[in-house]
């Protein structure tokens, strides 16, 4: 839950528009008078990732499998979104 709490404070302080502050050592927080008798510990924060757009060839299976997964879902998929969530399957044996 810490890990969410501190996505959620970080985008917050990005979307204001404030500068996001390095980390701070356990040594700093050590000799810090205010955070006497407070427990540290560690969460690490990821970076979002950015969706970058790119071209693919596959098999026509493989795109008939997608657009046959897409079709079946309740909601709509775009066969984009599909390719992006999907993972790689090996080629069937011959």
């Amino acid at each position: 839950m810490a890990v969410q709490a501190l996505a959620f404070h970080v985008a917050g302080m990005r979307e204001d528009g404030e500068a996001i502050p390095k980390p701070s050592t356990l040594d700093d927080l050590r000799a810090d008078p205010a955070m006497k008798g407070a427990v540290a510990f560690l969460a690490e924060l990821r970076e979002p990732e950015r969706t970058v757009r790119i071209n693919i060839t596959a098999r026509e299976s493989q795109i008939a499998e997608i657009d046959r997964r897409a079709a079946s879902k309740a909601s709509p998929a775009l066969r984009t979104s599909c390719k992006a969530h999907s993972k790689r399957k090996p080629p069937p044996a011959s």
